[in-house]
Parts: structure tokens; C-alpha cells; sequence
């Protein structure tokens, strides 16, 4: 099954704040997930369920897999320093 990436507002949000040239990079990356999945750094964040990251430099895009539906959710786009907090 073909993965299909949805992008949450609050991410959206968090992508126009960025640079454009920051910008463009996540948004390679994140056009580059269903395809290149095994390729790119991407990492299960420990401690909580069903969220991973994908490392864009100093960036990282935290997002859900849902494996039933085919479905990439990126919810959170936010520098290395703040990522990881709760």
C-alpha cells in the first residue's frame, strides 16, 4: 500500500514561521517520506507511542504511521532543542 502523507495545521503553521530556504529542505523531506521511508534518517521516539521524527539538519519532523491506512501524519515541525520536550 501506497503511503500518503497529511500535514496537521499546527505544522503548517510551524513550516511558514521557517525560512524559505529551511522551508523548501522540510518540505523535500517531507514530500520524500513515502517513497524513501527506509532511507532517510528517520527514528520511533522513544517513549511515546506511534510518533517518529525525520532529521532535516537542525530540524525535526515529528510525525505518526498508521499502518491500516496507508497514512503519514506530520504534526509537529520544530528545532532539534525544543523537539523533544513534552
Amino acid at each position: 500500500m501506497p503511503w500518503r502523507v497529511e500535514v496537521a495545521p499546527r505544522a503548517e503553521k510551524e513550516l511558514a514561521r521557517l525560512p524559505a530556504d529551511v522551508r523548501e529542505a522540510i518540505r523535500q523531506g517531507i514530500r520524500r517520506l513515502p517513497t524513501d521511508l527506509g532511507v532517510l534518517d528517520v527514528k520511533k521516539l522513544g517513549g511515546r507511542t506511534g510518533e517518529w521524527r525525520l532529521r532535516i539538519g537542525r530540524w525535526r519532523i515529528i510525525f505518526e504511521m498508521d499502518n491500516r491506512s496507508g497514512v503519514l501524519s506530520v504534526t509537529r515541525i520544530l528545532p532539534r532543542d525544543s523537539a523533544y520536550r513534552d
